[in-house]
């Protein structure tokens, strides 16, 4: 890989624009501080941040990667720098869209803001899609965190027993940290990685205790009899700043003889699968084995085409026979180039020639050791111990560039696809969640000034209908009194035929008065109420329905559509019947009638029938006299508790009969005397009738004689003894109907009054009802309506909140996004497309929701 890979080039122009157009906009300050964070691990990540001090970076690098210049042309940055800076910058990048995810659910899913999108169907099927996708992906991506913070480059040794795979390991490591020696020494697999702690110690399977380092020599020596079983793995955390290769995360893995174990699967499967580099330490002294090719060629069909280097260990034996050192080398090289390009096909022949070495590892650690003052016993150095050593230190830095290279592929090509789909994804599902909320929101606004202007028009229509209402109410109540008065009135001129007809099984008797009068009342009530029924009550309850029911029409007309059916229904009674309550019996009770015989030929009965007695004017001149004479007449005690004995004559006189008493006024009387006086003083007269007529008959007979008086007597008599026969039973029944008809008129002509205004009041009490119960329900309505404003004012606000936070968490997904791509675009690794195999597409939430 080239250098370009470690470096942080300038940023593309469309992030910049973004960033810009992102910054100048404003914003949360929570938004501002996370993109402040996102560019600084994105893209100003410095090699003095990475590594301070302790990095192999020298003081010029340092002071132009803090003056900004990108990391792409520094030429002393190691390649195992280059995956330190990579898995730095991934992890920010990880660490970040896990913020933002948490951002997300704790912002747009707040129970609040879940409670008002939930009031929407669509709205709240989206809501609940995306927060499943939040959701999934913040535990895929804490997973890939984490897995991306503890991986590390590792390279595994494998060779035939004392090939010297330990001995190699101890020379990259510049110290004699694994078991090496004559025979099989290494009996299990022993990982070696760096620890920041200054004390290096080790793990064994199964068990957390930290042990010395000094047990390895008896855990791992297979001359020791408490040695650990072939696969088991002891790891060895050996102190960084002693080793600069551990330094840079890298793990190195030393394994027994491939020669000792034929259940290689198991080996590979237990401690290879994760391997970035393998090493095949080779026996210059002889050639490839075939049980070292039969391992490899199961870890080629277990990893696709590994990256296998070829050391051929104690090269340094060579120097004994120089004359043929050329001839052997080439023999080794060429059937190493056969077994990885032919056999293998890993790698090209061309290619291969970088990753075949001839090395000495006891002569590389003896000098390394040497130059740094350690303890090392004696080893002899032969003749071209320099050259060795050279190629060695060149197998290291290829070891470097190969590891580095396909650990930056390996272990974070895959993570960084998955945070640009993930990133993708969600930006995705928060513009769609924007949108639909916008749409929401646009749709509240046009439904808040609607109930705007029905607020409106609402309080208007219930004034004015107020109005209308109480004009209507007052005209059907003065059309009630009308009505009524009038109806009393023809009841009251009918009285006397519905007392006429009036006929009974029970004998009238003078001794069971009470029955037969409480009888005759409720015949007059039964049918004085079936006529006001007909002709009064049953017209003005359909006039009062009728006004009822355009009450109602003109209540629909000013309620909006908006308003529900619930405050829109109202019962109104389908009939109203107008109740009169006339009680004959109770008003006649104190009637008391006078059927005692009198004879009726006096003065004033004889004047009072050519009157005619029946009519109004003279019942007022009874009543009259009665008050100035205190001297009950004929005619007023008709209409009095005790009544009179008027006879059928003068009460079947007709309006004739009237109209010849007013002749007889103008034609008989004296000028300057009137009706009214003459029959005052018959009145007075007729009291004092028996001494009149003796003193009358005295005179008489002095002068004329006794023969006129003798006529006379015996005209009167004969006349008194004809109304004395004729007061039988049933002219007494009908001075009674007759006494009974005076005195039910008087009574009923005094309550029409009465009688009409309480059926004018059970009108307009009944019309009040029904409008007061619909100027309720319009108040009703506009208490609704208002209650829905403030609700869509709440909603509109958590609305555009939630849109606020959803347009600027996926800026920030998108600008996520740009920062994958560019992490990806750096380090040469290829961007999945949404629609390869084994990447899930972007989820964009839809809904058929308007």
């Amino acid at each position: 890989m080239s250098a370009s890979v470690v470096g942080t080039p300038q940023r593309p122009a469309p992030v910049l624009q973004r960033s810009a157009s992102i910054s100048a906009s404003g914003g949360d300050p929570m938004v501002k501080e996370r993109r402040r964070k996102f560019e600084r691990a994105t893209f100003d990540l410095r090699v003095g941040e990475q590594f301070g001090p302790s990095s192999s970076v020298d003081d010029a690098g340092t002071r132009q990667a803090n003056k900004g210049i990108p990391l792409v042309g520094l030429q002393n940055v190691s390649p195992l720098q280059r995956f330190g800076i990579a898995k730095e910058r991934i992890s920010g990048l990880f660490d970040n869209v896990h913020s933002m995810l948490d951002d997300s659910a704790s912002r747009l899913f707040s129970n609040a803001d879940v409670d008002v999108l939930s009031t929407n169907t669509d709205l709240s099927a989206i809501v609940e899609r995306a927060k499943a996708v939040i959701d999934a992906d913040q535990v895929r991506m804490a997973n890939i965190s984490e897995k991306v913070r503890t991986n590390a480059m590792k390279v595994a040794f494998f060779g035939r027993t004392s090939n010297g795979k330990s001995s190699v390991i101890n020379a990259m490591l510049r110290d004699r940290v694994m078991p090496s020696g004559l025979g099989h020494t290494t009996s299990c697999f022993l990982c070696v990685q760096g620890t920041p702690e200054p004390t290096a110690f080790l793990v064994t399977p199964g068990s957390s205790d930290r042990q010395s380092v000094q047990t390895v020599q008896q855990l791992a020596h297979s001359l020791h009899d408490g040695k650990l079983e072939s696969k088991a793995l002891v790891q060895m955390f050996w102190p960084r700043e002693k080793c600069a290769l551990l330094k840079n995360e890298v793990v190195l893995l030393d394994s027994p003889g491939i020669d000792i174990n034929p259940d290689l699967d198991s080996w590979i499967n237990a401690h290879c699968t994760d391997a970035d580099v393998f090493v095949l330490v080779a026996n210059a002294e002889s050639t490839l084995m075939q049980t070292e090719k039969n391992f490899f060629h199961k870890v080629a069909q277990m990893s696709s085409k590994p990256n296998i280097f070829i050391l051929n260990n104690r090269w340094d034996a060579s120097a004994s026979e120089p004359e043929i050192m050329d001839e052997v080398r080439g023999q080794h090289l060429e059937r190493n180039l056969d077994f990885l390009a032919n056999e293998l096909n890993v790698i090209s022949r061309q290619e291969g020639k970088d990753r075949v070495f001839f090395v000495s590892a006891k002569e590389a650690l003896y000098l390394r050791m040497k130059e740094q003052n350690k303890s090392v016993g004696s080893v002899p150095l032969v003749e071209g111990y320099r050259a060795r050593l050279q190629e060695f230190e060149a197998f290291e830095r290829t070891f470097e560039e190969c590891i580095s290279s396909h650990a930056i592929k390996t272990k974070f090509g895959e993570p960084a696809n998955t945070g640009l789909q993930v990133t993708r994804r969600l930006h995705g599902t928060l513009e769609s969640l924007r949108t639909q909320i916008e749409g929401v929101r646009q749709q509240c606004q046009l439904e808040l000034h609607e109930c705007r202007r029905n607020i409106a028009s609402l309080q208007r229509e219930v004034k004015v209908c107020a109005g209308e209402w109480s004009q209507e109410i007052d005209v059907m109540k003065a059309k009630a009194l009308q009505h009524v008065s009038s109806a009393m009135s023809k009841e009251i001129r009918r009285l006397r035929h519905s007392v006429q007809d009036y006929t009974t099984v029970t004998v009238f008797n003078e001794e069971a008065l009470d029955q037969y009068r409480r009888e005759l009342c409720q015949h007059i009530t039964v049918s004085m109420g079936e006529n006001m029924v007909r002709n009064s009550s049953q017209l003005l309850g359909e006039e009062c329905s009728s006004v009822q029911q355009a009450m109602l029409d003109r209540f629909h007309s000013a309620l909006p559509p908006s308003v529900s059916a619930s405050t829109a229904s109202i019962f109104v009674s389908p009939s109203f019947h107008v109740s009169h309550d006339v009680d004959i019996g109770e008003m006649c009770a104190t009637f008391r009638p006078n059927l005692q015989f009198k004879f009726g030929r006096q003065w004033c009965v004889l004047l009072n029938y050519i009157r005619g007695g029946s009519s109004p004017r003279r019942r007022s001149f009874a009543k009259s006299a009665d008050i100035e004479t205190g001297i009950p007449s004929p005619a007023s005690s008709t209409s009095s508790s005790h009544g009179s004995n008027a006879t059928g004559r003068a009460s079947s006189s007709s309006s004739s009969s009237a109209a010849a008493g007013a002749a007889l006024d103008m034609a008989l009387l004296p000028s300057g005397v009137s009706v009214e006086r003459l029959l005052q003083v018959a009145t007075v007269v007729s009291a004092q009738a028996p001494w009149l007529m003796i003193g009358a008959g005295v005179l008489v007979y002095r002068l004329v004689g006794w023969q006129v008086v003798a006529a006379g007597s015996a005209v009167f008599g004969g006349l008194y003894g004809y109304e004395r026969l004729c007061w039988t039973t049933g002219a007494k029944e009908r001075a009674y109907k007759e006494q009974m008809v005076d005195f039910a008129t008087g009574k009923l002509e005094d309550i029409v009054a009465v009688i009409s205004a309480n059926s004018g009041s059970q009108v307009q009490q009944q019309l009040v009802n029904c409008k007061d119960e619909l100027c309720s329900k319009l108040q009703l309505a506009t208490a609704e309506l208002e209650k829905r404003h403030s609700h869509l004012e709440k909603q509109i606000k958590q609305l555009e909140r939630v849109e606020n936070d959803a347009r600027s968490l996926a800026n920030t997904a998108q600008f996520a996004e740009s920062g994958f791509k560019q992490f990806l675009s750096e380090l040469e690794l290829t961007v999945t497309s949404p629609s390869s195999p084994g990447q899930s597409p972007p989820i964009v939430v839809a809904t058929n929701g308007s």
